[in-house]
């Protein structure tokens, strides 16, 4: 039997969710290993303390690409927000209630980012 097409759209944010919930575990896993590189290569004085350095190097270069990605879309939907502040309907105050939650969240990302690069 096929499936509607709610619960065929619901299906697929589910495997939306589940994606997004994977890249930020992956992120965070990306600057706990950065985090722990910076702090173990002071620490040894081997051949291969270069090739170490290379590998931090460009997990920096990828935060900082990260971190810049953030900004933007912290700014777009600041954007969006202050158009939906301009509209005067029902369904917008919870559109903006939405977008808050999300600013708030990306806004504690660029900190975290912020903080480690």
């Amino acid at each position: 039997m096929a499936l509607s097409f709610g619960s065929s759209i619901a299906k697929y944010d589910k495997e939306i969710a589940s994606l997004l919930a994977e890249s930020d575990d992956y992120e965070k896993s990306a600057i706990d290993q950065y985090k722990k590189l910076k702090q173990f290569i002071p620490q040894k004085d081997t051949s291969y303390k270069k090739d170490l350095l290379k590998i931090v190097e460009q997990r920096n270069l990828d935060l900082k690409n990260k971190l810049q990605i953030k900004e933007r879309q912290n700014e777009a939907l600041l954007r969006v927000l202050e158009y939906l502040s301009t509209l005067e309907k029902k369904q917008c105050k919870i559109n903006i209630k939405e977008l808050i939650d999300k600013i708030t969240d990306l806004e504690g990302k660029i900190e975290e980012l912020r903080n480690t690069i």
